[in-house]
């Protein structure tokens, strides 16, 4: 419906448009999920220098579902495409050249590091809202978004600092992790294991111990003798 308007004309119809994409992005529904994050992508590309205050909020807040997203088989590609269109919108300069190159899911983990540390670092003042986002990835029905969702929130765990995330939130985190290991998709499952053993590992001190498993309390009391 674009196709006949110029890049700055339809860039300004964007502005409205981006927060109803955005829903879609991670829609049950392939075609729409795809059609969503292709036309995000091209009305991004079009916005002109004096508009980019309206969308930089909107475009910040498309990081962690596209993120999410990428591991996708329909859309993974269109993914990367667009969030390399943001790297330029956002002017974040010189990044890994693969940082968004899709890989196997047993690399999720450091490539979501990477993903991390260039460019969800720089938004750090966000991180709370970051972390909302992929919480409710976690509710997901679809196993891939939960096992990357899972996997995002491990990698984002050294960042969570008093100053950034409340106690509060990390317990909230904490005990959904451990309420994903009972999930009847494996890999899921093991994520989430692996995800709450790293958040404990991470922020163990700012827990409610009366949430922690014995074997996380057990775990932390051997990491304490062990520097004695």
């Amino acid at each position: 419906m674009f196709h006949h308007l110029e890049g700055e004309e339809y860039s300004l119809a964007g502005c409205s448009l981006y927060p109803q994409l955005l829903k879609h992005f991670s829609d049950e529904d392939n075609e729409l999920s795809l059609c969503s994050i292709i036309l995000f992508g091209m009305l991004l590309r079009g916005v002109k220098e004096e508009h980019r205050n309206r969308v930089e909020d909107i475009v910040i807040r498309s990081l962690v579902p596209l993120i999410i997203q990428l591991t996708d088989p329909v859309s993974g590609e269109e993914c990367q495409i667009v969030l390399n269109t943001i790297v330029t919108f956002l002017k974040l300069g010189e990044l890994p050249f693969d940082i968004f190159e899709s890989v196997q899911q047993d690399r999720l983990y450091h490539r979501f590091s990477v993903i991390c540390k260039y460019i969800l670092w720089r938004y750090r003042q966000r991180l709370r809202d970051m972390l909302t986002q992929m919480m409710e990835y976690l509710k997901s029905r679809n196993p891939a978004h939960r096992e990357a969702a899972t996997i995002l929130i491990a990698c984002n765990a050294q960042y969570m600092k008093p100053d950034l995330v409340s106690t509060k939130q990390i317990d909230d985190i904490y005990l959904a992790l451990l309420d994903l290991q009972g999930d009847l998709d494996v890999a899921v499952s093991n994520a989430a294991v692996a995800a709450s053993e790293e958040l404990f590992r991470r922020c163990g001190g700012r827990i409610n111990p009366k949430i922690v498993p014995s074997q996380h309390l057990l775990s932390m009391l051997k990491n304490n003798m062990a520097r004695q």
